[in-house]
């Protein structure tokens, strides 16, 4: 972690997690002199490199790396041509450093530099269109560097640029100004796949974070556009390799604490999209902490956390599950399956019989087959709400004694192949 040092001076300081405390790497406020936006890198060989603007060159950007126990300076202090601001650094895979920043000689522009042996202007300084503010800089799978930055050629919108090396210019990625609105803090990073992702502050959005990917030649929303709890401020992303992003900001609505947010894909279920009349069908959850929910619940119901959908009545309904704003949907098609009590494959080899019906709460059930087997009985309310699950034995009475308020509910038994669905009623 680099960070500007108040207590020192305001000098760059890193220090290091070992996996159980935090550390100085090096000295403290090793740069010597007072500095501003600090950004660190590590390469593949576990190099670290930090850039920041030394106040005491004119706020001209350096850049210096922590070797054989201590730091030194990339190249010579002092590398931009003249002041610079919002520094970001990054590494490609063969070693070389790239860092972007807000170039004063080149009118506030974005400029890119990269060190091998020497430090070189990528292109030419200057590139973006307008004033480049929050610069942030990141490698995409063919090797580019690529630039995140708010644009005030377009608004302050969010306008991403990479580096083109055959033509060795500097090219639009999707749209220039492609955010909705004012795009404070952009962060750049991408997956293992070579997708861009950007997350930022926006302010169409009461400056609660958004993160968008680009993806078919245009860019758009990961999960819900403001997805914080409050106002989202120097928002940083990071792609694990799984390609799951996560997202670090600080809340003001959690008394600017830093928040890290994961993003959690919804899953489309595999459950059926047919359904008998009263029948029972639980939906898959993967990924806990969601609430389902049902378009019609004349037709089909569903327990907000178990997932079982309950056929209430003929007809198509949506169901939804809802994590983190976003929700995911299936059509469920509720179909007479002849009649009620007669079974879902017509297997006239096995009968259900529950009697007393209605009941008081007491009642018998007998699932006759052509064989002693095992068989599950589930029943559920009317709001798709496990009552009761018991395991029986086909060819023998069961007592089921139900302490639950009278009303309709819904019973699906299952042996084998063969399942059926009844509707009970509990007297009071």
């Amino acid at each position: 972690m680099a960070y500007v040092d108040d207590a020192n001076g305001y000098g760059a300081t890193v220090m290091k997690f070992d996996g159980t405390h935090w550390g100085l790497l090096g000295s403290t406020a090793f740069s010597g002199g007072s500095t501003q936006y600090t950004s660190i890198t590590i390469d593949l060989l576990n190099r670290v490199y930090v850039a920041y603007e030394d106040i005491s060159l004119g706020y001209r950007l350096t850049v210096m790396t922590y070797t054989a126990g201590s730091w030194s300076v990339v190249g010579y202090p002092g590398v931009s041509a003249g002041g610079t601001a919002y520094s970001t650094i990054t590494t490609d895979n063969t070693g070389n450093v790239f860092v972007a920043y807000q170039d004063w000689n080149s009118s506030y522009r974005a400029t890119v530099l990269r060190f091998d042996t020497i430090w070189h202007i990528v292109a030419y300084p200057g590139f973006s269109r307008g004033w480049a503010t929050w610069t942030s800089i990141a490698i995409d799978g063919t090797g580019a560097p690529c630039v995140a930055y708010q644009d005030a050629n377009d608004s302050n919108k969010l306008t991403v640029m990479r580096f083109n090396v055959v033509d060795t210019t500097w090219d639009t990625v999707g749209r220039q100004g492609f955010s909705e609105g004012v795009a404070q803090y952009p962060t750049l990073a991408f997956d293992h796949t070579g997708a861009a992702y950007v997350a930022f502050s926006d302010w169409n959005r009461g400056s609660h974070a958004t993160v968008m990917k680009y993806s078919g030649g245009s860019w758009g929303t990961v999960g819900i556009e403001g997805f914080s709890n409050g106002e989202a401020d120097y928002t940083s992303i990071a792609i694990d390799p799984a390609g799951t992003p996560y997202i670090a900001y600080k809340d003001v609505a959690e008394s600017n604490k830093v928040i890290v947010a994961k993003y959690t894909a919804v899953p489309v279920d595999t459950g059926r999209r047919k359904m008998c009349l009263f029948g029972l069908d639980t939906l898959a959850n993967p990924i806990p902490s969601g609430v389902w929910s049902s378009s019609n619940t004349f037709v089909a119901r569903v327990g907000s956390t178990t997932g079982i959908v309950t056929g209430i009545n003929l007809g198509t309904a949506t169901i939804s599950y809802t994590i983190l704003g976003t929700p995911a949907t299936m059509e469920v098609t509720v179909n007479d399956c002849s009649a009620e009590g007669v079974t879902v494959n017509n297997s006239s080899s096995h009968a259900l019989s529950v009697f007393p019906n209605p009941s008081q709460g007491s009642f018998t059930l007998n699932i006759s087959s052509p064989q002693t087997e095992s068989a599950m009985i589930v029943l559920t309310n009317m709001l798709g709400e496990k009552v009761k699950e018991l395991a029986l034995t086909t060819n023998t009475n069961t007592e089921v004694q139900l302490n639950t308020p009278p009303g309709i509910y819904f019973l699906s038994a299952t042996a084998g192949g063969w399942q059926q669905n009844v509707k009970i009623e509990l007297l009071k």
